[in-house]
């Protein structure tokens, strides 16, 4: 991470640790899990007293601009009257730098199961610290009959669009077709932690597994998308047999058997 981001987050620490409305703070993304590098943004998560809470939201913007810099753009994400994410971009040095700081009240945090803190600082409740835990330690749980299935249409629904030529369509299947198999590939490998957004779960991906989730973002050329739906169906079922296989399930073959045929005679495989 880039140095100024480094003295902000110290210095927020600081700020915040010495504010006796604050019970916690942390810091998240990935400088929170240690994969940061000189491109990575800065993102901090703030606990406070549930009644400080409105005082502190009034306050956030004039204090990011003192500690951080000249803020070129601020936007709010996820406001509510107990929780808010600040996403920020600001200048220093000559330099251009995004912020996300999140706040939160304390009630939230007791009342939420599990939230990725990341490195935390403080923490007076310790509440903070249980819903890291948590979510360290949760693992999704998977229909994966549903999930194939569910593939299975959607790659059947190709054929429609690609007789259409209707090229934002099939660039719309081929985004939920990508997720599809992440999902099948979490059930696949339980033991690793997927979040649910395929930009940071692909990291946990074998290579070979990581090609296989790119081969989705396909460009929007209609024919490139289709002579990739066959390579992207076969690697698919693949995984998803060895998904059955350690659950003890039946692949439905019917199923992809039909699907197969019906984007032969659709033209998409040729």
């Amino acid at each position: 991470m880039h140095a100024h981001l480094t003295n902000c987050i110290q210095a927020l620490k600081d700020l915040w640790q010495g504010d006796p409305r604050a019970v916690a703070f942390s810091m998240n993304g990935s400088g929170g899990r240690g994969s940061d590098d000189k491109w990575s943004d800065g993102d901090v998560v703030l606990v406070v007293k549930d009644e400080a809470y409105p005082a502190i939201r009034e306050e956030m913007r004039a204090l990011m601009e003192r500690i951080c810099g000249k803020i070129c753009a601020w936007i709010t994400e996820g406001d509510s009257a107990t929780g808010v994410n600040f996403a920020f971009l600001f200048e220093y040095g000559g330099e251009q730098f995004l912020f996300d700081h999140s706040l939160l009240c304390e009630g939230s945090i007791h009342e939420s199961s599990q939230l990725d803190a990341g490195i935390i600082f403080f923490d007076e409740s310790g509440a903070l610290t249980q819903a890291n835990a948590s979510y360290a330690a949760h693992r999704p749980s998977f229909n994966v009959e549903n999930l194939i299935n569910t593939y299975l249409i959607y790659a059947q629904i190709t054929g429609k669009y690609y007789r259409r030529g209707d090229t934002a369509k099939l660039l719309y299947i081929q985004n939920t077709l990508q997720g599809l198999h992440l999902k099948v590939l979490a059930a696949l490998y339980p033991q690793r932690k997927f979040t649910g957004w395929w930009c940071r779960d692909i990291e946990v991906l074998s290579e070979e597994h990581q090609k296989t989730i790119l081969l989705y973002a396909a460009p929007p050329a209609d024919d490139h998308i289709a002579a990739l739906t066959r390579r992207e169906l076969d690697l698919f079922a693949a995984d998803a047999r060895a998904a059955c296989a350690i659950r003890g399930i039946e692949f439905p073959e019917d199923g992809e058997a039909f699907v197969r045929k019906h984007l032969t005679d659709s033209g998409v495989f040729v």
